[in-house]
């Protein structure tokens, strides 16, 4: 079961190297990982998906790990079902001019947007639950080039109610 973490830290130089070695030296996988600063910029975010394996001693134990992180202010962690999460992707897509059709019905259908566009590439952005965004990528390159693409890790706020 996946799980999601919170951690509002100090925002300077080596503060995700810490986070991130601690997860690596107690053998945690992680599954995504965002960071962003939030409206003081003295102040980041770093959210965190985990596979907890349905054991919430694991939880337990990365949330004691992570507040012996001196630059940690806050931790706040719940199941991946109990938050809203999304991820960015942004595809450069190759295209011959007959196709231009069928690439914007599936742009559509998956509720994305075309940001920049020639008479071959389009440049597409989706922001979505992951599901939707790995979704996109394989149907755009079964049927397409994709030149390049670049994902985030994803992001999260818990339902109001968790």
């Amino acid at each position: 079961m996946k799980h999601t973490i919170l951690l509002q830290v100090r925002n300077h130089a080596g503060v995700m190297a810490h986070v991130v070695g601690l997860f690596a030296r107690r053998g945690y996988n992680i599954d995504s990982i965002a960071v962003g600063t939030r409206e003081d910029p003295k102040i980041s975010v770093i959210t965190i998906i985990i596979d907890d394996q349905g054991n919430r001693d694991t939880i337990r134990q990365i949330d004691k790990q992570l507040r012996k992180l001196v630059d940690v202010i806050s931790i706040r962690d719940f199941p991946y079902n109990e938050s809203i999460n999304r991820e960015l992707a942004l595809i450069l897509l190759k295209f011959k001019p007959e196709q231009l059709r069928e690439v914007m019905e599936i742009i559509n259908v998956f509720g994305a947007n075309v940001e920049d566009m020639t008479s071959e590439t389009l440049l597409i952005d989706i922001s979505a639950v992951s599901r939707k965004v790995r979704a996109l990528i394989k149907t755009l390159a079964d049927k397409f080039e994709v030149l390049e693409m670049t994902r985030t890790g994803e992001i999260a706020l818990p339902y109001q109610n968790a």
